[in-house]
């Protein structure tokens, strides 16, 4: 039932892989949606298992999907980079397009900020900037106060700016 439902959200999956940066034009395409169909049905069953309580099913298995193909599109990347021989590439092909070496730095500060986040600060950066929780959401799931999520708001982003000159 899984797959039917996922091939049923196909627009999800594509929507998802267009945010990534996987268009129609990608030469991997194909692969990355077979890909994204498998996640879509492991998602799922995880969101079945464990349900967050302040998201839905949709909005959980597009953020998951999201993440987890840019992830595979840096991963891609850098082993192409790290084990092509220089010969085997043309210059063009060195280069990652703007677009995805956007994401990859972008993934990388992330990676950075989160090290340097306490867990509440951590948690709330998940749930607000990443989750897409509105702030109320956010206070009620962390059980902090409006006050205290707009001082945690306030650090991530100092440290965020930080990272980002450093």
């Amino acid at each position: 039932m899984s797959f039917v439902q996922a091939l049923a959200d196909r627009n999800l999956i594509y929507s998802a892989m267009n945010r990534a940066g996987i268009t129609q034009t990608h030469p991997e395409f194909e692969d990355y949606f077979h890909e994204a169909l498998l996640m879509y049905v492991e998602f799922e069953q995880q969101f079945a298992t464990n349900p967050p309580k302040t998201t839905t099913t949709k909005n959980y298995i597009y953020s998951k999907l999201y993440w987890r193909l840019t992830d595979m599109l840096r991963r891609d990347w850098r082993y192409e980079v790290t084990y092509q021989q220089a010969g085997d590439l043309d210059e063009n092909d060195r280069q990652l397009p703007y677009e995805e070496e956007i994401q990859t730095q972008l993934f990388d500060l992330l990676d950075g900020l989160k090290q340097q986040l306490g867990p509440n600060e951590r948690r709330f950066l998940d749930l607000y900037y990443l989750a897409d929780h509105s702030l109320t959401e956010t206070c009620t799931t962390i059980n902090i106060s409006e006050r205290t999520a707009y001082r945690i708001k306030r650090k991530i982003q100092t440290k965020a700016q930080h990272l980002a000159h450093q």
